[in-house]
């Protein structure tokens, strides 16, 4: 009888030992996936924002490619510059996409974002290898007409289908320059009795929040268009889903890129090629829809993205 309690109680005891490793097992195992999830995570929040930095790098760069003051080498070396910036932010969705399977949608979207960045540097790339050549030709034409005169008639008429080229060439640059661009962006809590609140007043607490108001400068430019402009808003949460409210009519769609694009909220604009403030305001459907962490605020006029933004909601 006591030889059977033994065995009894050793039996428990072994029992216990496998339990107490079974438990010990599970629980390392699922704060090893936890902590992998929240690095994951973190890697993703990452590459978004180095996404849109390169978007607001590229997108201020056509001014560079313009100005007129600074040289053609100055201009590549630049361009140059972005497109490594592109290639190392390239590698790390590669490598985003080996290590992380779990957000492949993400990081497709982050691809084709950069796609879209690759192919406006290519075209800036274009015009800097159209005025290389055009400089180019021009140097060979002055130094032909100094040795021989005999050949004047012949190189007027090629000058004169330089011109053409350059008139024409002009007015697609003109096109590119009268895009509107903005800037210095703000943003204020409307509350429910009208009041604005900025920023800046402590007043992006997720709980504090009602209707938000983005307002942002237009920059002057004496080459656009004068007249009414739809000027698009698009709200980006940290998620990466896009705020709207079609129940109230603020939220629609627009073309960009031959592409339907649904908006958050619009405002019309009538721009006189001056410089100006103009303001969005977002109203949720459900104040509660807000989420803590980096909004993300893009603007776009006539087709085109003029101006991102962004503020964090605590």
């Amino acid at each position: 009888m006591a030889s059977s309690d033994s065995t009894s109680r050793i039996i428990l005891i072994i029992v216990g030992i496998l339990v107490l490793s079974a438990l010990g097992y599970f629980s390392t195992k699922y704060f090893s996936e936890k902590e992998n999830n929240q690095t994951n995570a973190a890697t993703i929040d990452g590459l978004k924002t180095e996404v849109l930095q390169l978007e607001e790098k590229i997108i201020g760069l056509d001014i560079t490619v313009e100005d007129k003051e600074l040289d053609l080498a100055e201009k590549t070396r630049l361009l140059n510059d972005k497109y490594e910036e592109l290639g190392r932010v390239v590698d790390k969705l590669n490598e985003a996409k080996r290590e992380n399977k779990a957000n492949l949608a993400k990081i497709r979207q982050y691809e084709a974002r950069v796609e879209e960045m690759r192919g406006i540097m290519d075209q800036y790339r274009q015009q800097l290898e159209a005025l290389k050549a055009e400089n180019e030709a021009l140097s060979g034409q002055v130094q032909t007409l100094a040795a021989s005169e005999t050949r004047l008639k012949s190189e007027n008429q090629t000058l004169s289908q330089q011109k053409e080229n350059t008139t024409r060439e002009l007015e697609e640059t003109k096109q590119i320059a009268s895009v509107l661009k903005v800037r210095d962006f703000s943003y204020r809590n409307v509350t429910k009795k009208g009041k604005e609140i900025s920023e800046e007043e402590n007043a992006f607490r997720k709980g504090a929040l009602n209707e938000i108001k983005v307002c942002f400068t237009l920059i002057e430019n004496l080459i656009a268009k004068p007249g009414e402009r739809e000027v698009y808003l698009i709200y980006e949460n940290p998620d990466g889903t896009i705020s709207t409210n079609f129940a109230k009519g603020l939220s629609g769609t627009f073309m960009y890129q031959n592409k339907e694009k649904t908006y958050t909220s619009k405002t019309t604009v009538r721009y006189n090629r001056l410089s100006e403030e103009a303001c969005i305001t977002y109203i949720p459907e459900d104040v509660e829809y807000y989420q803590k962490g980096p909004q993300y605020i893009s603007v776009y006029c006539d087709g085109h993205l003029i101006g991102q933004s962004s503020f964090t909601i605590r």
